[in-house]
């Protein structure tokens, strides 16, 4: 995490995103001061989710490792017994707490078996394969210059509209990284920095969460993986949503979808070939038509940009360039971030040469 050291109200961070989140070695020490020993410090959640293949017992992970370091005063039956009780995940549960036992007597040989398991927490994002020519054009940033990290960049990214629309939305996404790639090279040949930021502002803003993304986002496997970090079944799973044109509507209340339902959310899913066209059914809210307006806005900026580029401006396009990632939020929330964005946009582009 990364931030300061200034104390925020609760829910300060979730409505103004600016705020930073204290860093660990600052929690560290918040800790430190109300503690007696600075003798147990672990990732729970690792350590659970390797050993147990389930995240959701950290806690109890934990416990164990109180229990047995005599800082908690139940025994180990009654805490064993309260687990069955309780009927929730109850294997998972048991052997989290049999582990912590175990790691509060000998930390290094629990961690050896821990870091010798795969964990739901190293899964890979999954995206589409990109075809050949999209490939090869991503390949060719290297052959231009491009850092490996630019390369990476781009290519997850333009995967992942493929996704999210299809060929010809990241073949757009692609062309604009390589026109701003050949802009920067002119002025500086060492440097990525300009390129690196337009392709994640432009994506962040190409890949806006609509009902159709949302729907593929919930079948995805990192969403299965998710299910199962959390002690779940994804048999048993039940989604609770505020679909955004009914609550325009009047619906305060949000609907619950059962596992059974997975077909209509592969419908919508399939969808979004439908998106940003005349046929959309949900294309024609206001934040929807903000969230096009946004990528178009982006678009225009970066064009004043490469215009203005220079080395003596390149660090006012990369700060341009960032504003993107202003824009956060759902519904109300990222209509005011997206206000934020557009009047930023303005005034930087106006103090640019």
């Amino acid at each position: 995490m990364i931030g300061s050291t200034h104390r925020t109200p609760t829910g300060a961070m979730i409505t103004d995103p600016t705020i930073a989140y204290p860093t660990q070695t600052e929690l560290i020490e918040r800790f430190d001061a109300h503690t007696e020993t600075e003798d147990f410090w672990m990732d729970a959640v690792d350590l659970t989710t390797r050993l147990v293949n389930n995240a959701a017992p950290a806690n109890v992970f934990l416990l164990g490792v109180a229990v047995q370091a005599g800082v908690v005063p139940v025994s180990v039956a009654h805490v064993e017994t309260a687990i069955d009780l309780n009927g929730i995940a109850i294997e998972a549960n048991q052997a989290a707490f049999s582990w912590g036992r175990r790691w509060a007597s000998s930390p290094s040989e629990v961690e050896v078996v821990a870091n010798a398991q795969p964990s739901l927490l190293d899964a890979p994002v999954i995206v589409p394969k990109l075809g050949r020519g999209l490939q090869r054009r991503v390949d060719e940033l290297g052959t231009n210059g491009a850092a490996v990290e630019l390369v990476a960049e781009v290519g997850l990214r333009t995967a992942d509209l493929i996704g999210y629309q299809n060929a010809d939305y990241a073949k757009q996404f692609l062309d604009r990284v390589e026109i701003v790639l050949a802009a920067e090279r002119a002025v500086d040949t060492t440097s990525t920095a300009l390129t690196i930021a337009v392709a994640k502002g432009l994506h962040k803003l190409m890949a806006y969460k609509d009902e159709y993304d949302v729907a593929r986002l919930l079948l995805a496997p990192e969403a299965n993986h998710a299910v199962n970090a959390a002690g779940g079944s994804t048999d048993g799973i039940i989604w609770h949503l505020h679909p955004p044109f009914l609550r325009a509507l009047g619906m305060k209340r949000k609907l619950h979808f059962g596992s059974g339902t997975r077909h209509l959310f592969r419908l919508l899913a399939a969808g979004r070939r439908l998106r940003g066209t005349s046929a959309d059914p949900f294309g024609r809210t206001r934040l929807r038509r903000l969230e096009r307006q946004l990528i178009d806005d982006y678009n225009a900026a970066i064009d004043l940009v490469l215009a203005g580029l220079s080395v003596e401006t390149l660090d006012q396009a990369i700060e341009i360039a960032n504003l993107a990632d202003q824009v956060r939020g759902f519904e109300h929330l990222k209509e005011k971030r997206a206000a934020e964005f557009q009047s930023s946009l303005a005034n930087r582009l106006a103090a640019y040469p």
